[in-house]
């Protein structure tokens, strides 16, 4: 140990040597951190810092030590400081002058401050102390965790004392209200457990949930919380040490994340998820497997905490009075859950959230082993944001929610217990093989006889193995083209199986995220879900849907008096467009086209919500038009979410981006904002389709000003496809998503001498998904073999992010 001499009483050597503390202490978390236990580490690190407050504090309090205590609070005063956590103090005095307190504090702050770390302070007396934390529950939290560091014993015991004395007064308030805060955290946080990358301090079951257990046993009971859950009868000793044991892992992460990422987070993000799993010897169940190891790790803690939080709360709401409980975090099961076989729980009210407790309560494994295991298996694409196992239970929530609905839930031809099994089970064939969808459906076999599901077992893989089926014709082909129908028809075969197949998709796509269904989609899937429904029930033939929404348009067009020349040019729309745009729009579009002069370039803007616009432009078409725009977009800071291109007669184009304003997202007042950007993008897209501008010069200009940082491991993709369109080949193409991604791909499909006819541009939180319908016009065919596998090569090489 370090000792210092009298004539070291001065501020330069307690720099000195508190410098050399710290970098010894840094030494040996580098060399024991793998080693150490989660309570090794936070005392390591609460006591360096103990350590050096109780080796200046004489230094710098002297003379005036029975009128001062340095008292640790929040994590600091729990014991639970990791590398890279705040220090929070609280400097009590009695009987000081402003001046001596001042130049005190300044210097012992000075000394945390000059070696880079974050101290929160608070100089109070002891009736300030117990005053505030009356009327701001804050402050009464952090003096639940208040321990002395260095200082007047005295002081701080009478603080103490007059605290508890106040707190009696507070119980229920003080519970009360921090109930509300935590609504507030997990409306801000999730309130789900099951998260792919898991909030460590905040998010549900996390280490502030296992604050507020002891809070509530300190603020409500006056006791530790082993012997409130003891007493209160909400744990068995049993119980209480896994609950210790999964706080510890949470804390041991925590610290190996600050010690990895070299910063204060609690952000279990995916780009540290391999590397925290080695750094603690994790061990997978199966290669590849490590960061669902780091999850089971994690996320089997919280599940505790989660669980013994809810049930103190419960027995604490008992206590006030008799006060009615509102709805509990967690369900209570009923026997029914508890003894029922699991396709028989799929029938009962609230069956979702039945599950989820199933889970909590340990039940889950007995029933359905397969589903149960799930919830710690991850997804990694940077769309899925809950595990496989609660993504799947808010699949069928969504499932629940449609059988309540008009239009199917007394439908005879919707098998709703198996097709909620069928939301259970879609995604379990994840992480057996590269095709989930092809290893669910072995499992479902496997499902229907140990359930026993007799004839419904065939419908039960259908609907796992074609889960995907519809979204993928729906955002990645033309699925106005014949050969796209026939193939759908030939798999899905009947209207019930259809209707079970389109509510799966929807509630599949709505269970990634709050925000994974957008309108876009739902017209999307709708279109297709209508036009197969026609097909099967043979109502209409493909040309007859035609003819019939072309007399339908032709009707609006006559009531309102509009040009003949409207009516005419209907015949020669593409069926997608002409089936696939909502009529009033198509109208409005077409009147626009109709309306322009040759060599005019037409430009509509309309803004959406925050901080999406619609784009569509009607111009003269040419090779490499599409690639201008793309690029004019780019370099003005407007990432394409999605787009459209179309053909019409005389060779016009009419094309239909869904914009997202990079620049109007980062305002405050982003709708003017947008407004006002909107003019110079109108203007910049005229010249540059009019060749006024040079679109590589503009993207080298304005380069720069948004670079996403991807924290995904995406290589780009690109494949062709020249069996499924008759007249054109299909070009896919993944990658991840940067600035300007669209105008390299489109950049180079036009130097290859390709043009593109038709496009779907999607992204997915990071990654994109684009497709384009592409002719050669020298032949007016499908591109060549050797054509596109050069483009391919292109592609694969030029999209690395490097370019």
């Amino acid at each position: 140990m370090i000792r210092m001499s009298e004539k070291d009483h001065d501020a330069e050597m307690v720099q000195a040597i508190v410098k050399k503390i710290l970098a010894q202490h840094q030494a040996w978390l580098k060399e024991h951190f793998a080693d150490s236990t989660a309570l090794e580490l936070l005392s390591a690190n609460t006591e360096i810092f103990d350590r050096i407050l109780k080796m200046a504090f004489p230094v710098f309090a002297e003379g005036m030590t029975e009128r001062i205590s340095l008292v640790a609070l929040g994590s600091y005063g729990r014991g639970e400081v990791c590398p890279h956590s705040d220090l929070d103090l609280l400097i009590l005095y009695q009987d000081l002058s402003m001046r001596k307190l001042e130049d005190f504090s300044n210097r012992i702050l000075s000394l945390l401050w000059d070696q880079k770390i974050q101290v929160g302070h608070s100089i109070r007396t002891i009736e300030q102390s117990i005053k505030i934390s009356e009327k701001d529950y804050s402050v009464l939290t952090s003096l639940l965790d208040s321990r002395l560091v260095a200082g007047s014993k005295e002081l701080f015991k009478e603080m103490q004392e007059r605290f508890e004395k106040m707190l009696a007064q507070h119980r229920r308030d003080y519970f009360n209200s921090k109930l509300s805060e935590r609504r507030v955290r997990q409306m801000k946080f999730r309130e789900e457990i099951w998260l792919t990358e898991p909030y460590l301090m905040e998010g549900t079951g996390g280490l502030r949930d296992w604050h507020l257990i002891n809070w509530f046993s300190k603020a409500c009971i006056g006791e530790e919380s082993e012997s409130v859950l003891l007493k209160l009868k909400i744990a068995t000793p049993e119980e209480i040490r896994e609950l210790y044991d999964g706080v510890a892992r949470l804390f041991r992460v925590r610290a190996a994340l600050h010690f990895i990422s070299g910063e204060k987070t609690d952000h279990l993000r995916i780009e540290y998820q391999d590397e925290l799993a080695g750094t603690l010897k994790l061990k997978p169940r199966k290669a590849g497997e490590r960061a669902d190891a780091l999850l089971a790790y994690v996320l089997s803690g919280a599940e505790i905490v989660a669980r013994t939080l809810e049930r103190l709360v419960r027995e604490l709401r008992k206590g006030f009075e008799g006060q009615k409980a509102e709805q509990s975090f967690i369900y209570e099961l009923d026997d029914k859950a508890k003894k029922g076989s699991f396709p028989d729980i799929l029938n009962l009210e609230h069956s979702a959230t039945l599950i989820k407790n199933l889970r909590l309560e340990g039940l889950l494994r007995a029933k359905f082993p397969e589903l149960d295991s799930a919830f710690f298996t991850g997804q990694r694409d940077g769309y899925h944001i809950f595990t496989v196992g609660w993504h799947s239970v808010r699949c069928v929530e969504r499932l629940e929610g449609f059988s309540s609905e008009p239009e199917f839930g007394d439908d005879p031809e919707i098998n709703w217990r198996i097709l909620k099994l069928a939301g259970l089970i879609h995604d379990l064939g994840k992480g057996f093989g590269s095709d989930h969808c092809k290893s669910g459906a072995e499992l479902s076999r496997r499902i229907g006889k140990k359930f026993h599901l007799g004839e419904d077992s065939e419908l039960l893989e259908f609907l796992v193995r074609e889960h995907m089926l519809l979204n993928y014709y729906a955002q990645r082909r033309d699925f106005y083209e014949p050969k796209a129908i026939e193939s759908l028809l030939k798999k899905i075969r009947d209207r019930s199986r259809l209707k079970m197949l389109y509510i799966l998709t929807i509630a599949d796509i709505q269970a990634v995220s709050d925000l994974s269904w957008t309108g876009w989609k739902a017209e999307l899937l709708k279109a297709l879900y209508h036009l197969l429904l026609a097909h099967i029930e043979k109502r209409e033939t493909p040309s007859a849907l035609v003819q019939r929404r072309i007399q339908e348009l032709s009707k609006l067009i006559k009531a309102r008096g509009l040009s003949q020349n409207l009516i005419q040019g209907l015949q020669s729309l593409p069926t997608r467009y002409l089936l696939g745009t909502n009529p009033e729009k198509l109208i409005e579009q077409m009147e626009l086209a109709e309306a322009r002069s040759h060599g005019e370039v037409i430009i509509k803007i309309q803004k959406l919500e925050k901080p999406r616009l619609e784009l569509i432009v009607i111009c003269d078409d040419h090779p490499g038009l599409f690639s201008e725009m793309s690029g004019v977009l780019s370099a003005l800071n407007y990432n394409i979410l999605s787009a459209e291109i179309n053909t019409l007669k005389e060779n016009t184009a009419l094309d239909i981006f869904l914009l997202e304003d990079l620049v109007a997202i980062k305002s405050e007042r982003w709708s003017i904002e947008m407004e006002s950007r909107a003019e110079a993008l109108k203007q910049t897209l005229i010249d540059a389709i009019n060749g006024r501008i040079k679109v590589p010069e503009l993207i080298l200009k304005k380069r720069g000003l948004f670079k996403p940082k991807s924290r995904l491991k995406i290589c780009p993709e690109a494949q062709a496809d020249q069996e499924s369109s008759p007249d054109y080949t299909i070009l896919e193409v993944q990658a991840m998503d940067q600035q300007g991604l669209l105008y390299k791909i489109t950049r180079l499909i036009f130097e290859h001498g390709l043009d593109i006819h038709f496009a779907k541009i999607s992204t997915r939180s990071e990654k994109v998904f684009d497709v384009f319908y592409l002719r050669d016009p020298s032949t007016g065919g499908k591109a060549s073999g050797d054509k596109i596998s050069a483009l391919v090569s292109s592609l694969c090489a030029g999209l690395d992010g490097k370019k």
